[in-house]
């Protein structure tokens, strides 16, 4: 190999390009920062081509869970309310101080930060806070929804004002706007009474899907809707079937003599039934935020 290949040299206009030894340890220390890729990573940033089509659908509106949107100033608003959340959780826990609290979010703050599918710049500190005030509020606030408590006419901006939680609920159902559901469960379970329910029972009564059976542990909210609306037991995959099955619109069945029947009260979005000539679909009910959650749950599936 001749010398020029190891050596700076200036290109054309007359700038010292680097020698190819410092080229390539230039590009060993990329190696070096690479964001570790880890079996726990489960939140994703959404596509830009998927932004593209309706970035809006995907950016909360009002407050912020999680690193993605941390410190918008969009959201700043809501900063303030969470802080007070995390005080009346902290007070409904006289077992418990704050320290404990900080403690144990810093104890399991790795394994947080792995179900990232990005690295942070947050220091520690940061992001034992930013993960313990929203794990809170996001307790605080299931359990002032599962209470029954009438708040519609104190000071809880939240439940006092109009729509303000309808906009919360579609906040915490963004991919991007998520905490890992094991911090959330573990933060409540260290603080609850053994008589309380469990935090995957308030998380069942919220999103008003009682009575489910979830095979495993969601991996966040995202993940549980996913669940919830599959049907039990779940159907084969595609490539189960060998060839893709041909897909037929209504019409086309209609014509061929196919009847179609509204579902039992209460069936799984995806339990389709197909039975001596007759196809039993269930009812979907489009409200606003229909396009922003079923948006948020592809970009889940084709990401992870």
């Amino acid at each position: 190999m001749t010398c020029h290949y190891l050596c700076n040299r200036r290109n054309r206009l007359g700038v010292m390009e680097p020698s190819s030894k410092q080229l390539s340890d230039s590009i060993s220390i990329k190696f070096d920062n690479l964001h570790p890729l880890s079996s726990d990573c489960c939140i994703y940033r959404v596509p830009e081509y998927l932004c593209s089509i309706n970035r809006e659908a995907y950016r909360p509106l009002v407050v912020s869970i999680g690193p993605f949107h941390y410190k918008d100033e969009r959201l700043r608003a809501m900063e303030e309310h969470k802080l007070r959340y995390l005080k009346y959780f902290l007070n409904r826990t006289k077992n418990r101080n704050l320290e404990d609290y900080v403690n144990f979010v810093k104890e399991r703050e790795e394994l947080v930060r792995k179900c990232y599918a990005e690295e942070f710049t947050l220091n520690s500190g940061r992001f034992v806070e930013m993960v313990l005030v929203d794990a809170a509020f996001i307790i605080e606030l299931f359990l002032r929804y599962c209470d029954n408590e009438d708040l519609s006419g104190g000071n809880d901006i939240i439940f006092g004002r109009p729509r303000m939680l309808d906009q919360v609920l579609d906040d915490i159902r963004l991919e991007e706007n998520q905490l890992p559901f094991f911090i959330i469960r573990a933060l409540y379970d260290f603080a609850r009474d053994p008589d309380c329910p469990s935090f995957l029972v308030l998380t069942c009564k919220f999103f008003e899907f009682e009575g489910i059976e979830l095979l495993s542990e969601p991996k966040h909210f995202v993940d549980f809707l996913r669940e919830s609306y599959l049907p039990s037991p779940p159907p084969p995959r595609a490539d189960e079937y060998g060839e893709r099955p041909f897909c037929f619109n209504v019409a086309y069945l209609h014509e061929a003599g196919v009847k179609f029947e509204l579902a039992k009260e209460g069936s799984s979005l995806l339990d389709i039934t197909f039975d001596g000539g007759v196809l039993k679909i269930p009812k979907i009910t489009i409200v606003d935020s229909t396009e922003s959650i079923w948006r948020n749950l592809m970009v889940f599936e084709q990401c992870h």
